[in-house]
């Protein structure tokens, strides 16, 4: 079913049989659309490259996103959230999964609620990184990082000031070039 109002196109897929049904669906946006919002029950969503904002919301399916050229909102319940690029702010949440940003404009805010690795390789600015059980690497940010995780160790390259906390694991910070508050409660401190 599609539907129109307000500028909004609303495209609609209800299974029709009882049983289990694997659906692929390829869709070509426009260059003028600003937003696109994508949720699904279940399945995995990729965007290859889009210019604008995404929102995204899987119940159970890993996320992938190639060029996104504004800001990137999604939500997993279960599995991998995986950015290549964003042109602007990120804010993700999975219940468990990995999760990987190879490059942020903006800042980062990853969350990772029961268990997986969090790691981002370079933001534009400061990046808030929680893992419930997991080890968080932080190759570059703009601004200052912030990191909590409650089983792995946290690692952090270059950051303009360092707030990390490990509850079984070493925090290792390379080159900070502002404050730092680390602990790690079973593990080691590393400054570099």
């Amino acid at each position: 079913q599609v539907s129109s109002a307000r500028g909004r196109v609303l495209l609609e897929l209800q299974p029709i049989s009882a049983g289990m049904v694997r659906t692929d669906i390829e869709i070509g946006v426009p260059a003028q659309v600003s937003m696109v919002i994508i949720q699904t029950a279940l399945g995995g969503i990729n965007v290859a490259d889009f210019d604008g904002a995404v929102q995204l919301r899987t119940e159970g399916g890993d996320i992938q996103l190639g060029k996104i050229g504004g800001t990137v909102q999604c939500f997993s319940g279960a599995g991998e959230v995986v950015i290549e690029r964003a042109g602007g702010a990120i804010h993700c949440t999975t219940v468990g999964g990995n999760m990987l940003v190879r490059d942020a404009a903006g800042p980062v805010e990853l969350s990772n609620q029961m268990g997986g690795n969090i790691r981002v390789d370079k933001a534009g600015g400061d990046v808030r990184a929680h893992s419930a059980e997991g080890m968080i690497e932080v190759g570059q940010a703009g601004g200052a990082v912030f990191a909590d995780t409650q089983g792995g160790f946290i690692q952090v390259g270059s950051a303009r000031g360092v707030q990390a906390e490990s509850m079984a694991g070493t925090v290792r910070v390379k080159n900070d070039a502002g404050p730092m508050n680390l602990a790690a409660m079973a593990g080691n401190i590393l400054a570099e």
